[in-house]
């Protein structure tokens, strides 16, 4: 199943925490080839890459979550909000009102009227977290296909 792939790969970075909040230490190297940059697309983009499912687009570019959303529009694999994820999608979420290009994440499980998410650079690390289906804030979705390079 790849979008087991894909959760399992985001599992292994679980607890991976930047060194002083200011987007650094282990994220910075792992995920954003040592630039101190918000970093939860470039999390994304390796666990995708991770599963053998790597994203469409520029990397350098597709760093800004609005990009990436982009990219993955072009390429045929974004949906609407108003679906019910699986496994392994990205979740994608609106950007906050402090000027962010928004929020991804990859999509763990979908429990009853819940989806646990595995997110890079949430509280300063990769963690868990969960939202109702239909959250406000959740933008859309994509799902990660071979197809697509």
């Amino acid at each position: 199943m790849l979008g087991q792939a894909v959760v399992d790969a985001a599992r292994k970075y679980i607890g991976i925490r930047e060194a002083t909040g200011r987007n650094d230490g282990a994220p910075a190297e792992l995920f954003n080839r040592g630039d101190e940059v918000a970093w939860c697309a470039s999390f994304a983009m390796r666990v995708c890459s991770d599963a053998g499912l790597p994203l469409p687009g520029n990397y350098w570019l597709n760093r800004r979550v609005s990009t990436l959303i982009e990219s993955c529009a072009d390429a045929g694999i974004a949906m609407g909000w108003r679906i019910i994820p699986q496994p392994g999608d990205l979740i994608f979420f609106e950007p906050d009102d402090e000027g962010t290009s928004g929020h991804v994440g990859i999509v763990e499980a979908v429990r009853g009227h819940q989806i646990h998410t595995i997110e890079g650079n949430t509280g300063n690390a990769v963690a868990r977290r969960t939202y109702p289906i239909g959250d406000e804030r959740i933008q859309g979705y994509a799902r990660p296909t071979p197809e697509v390079v």
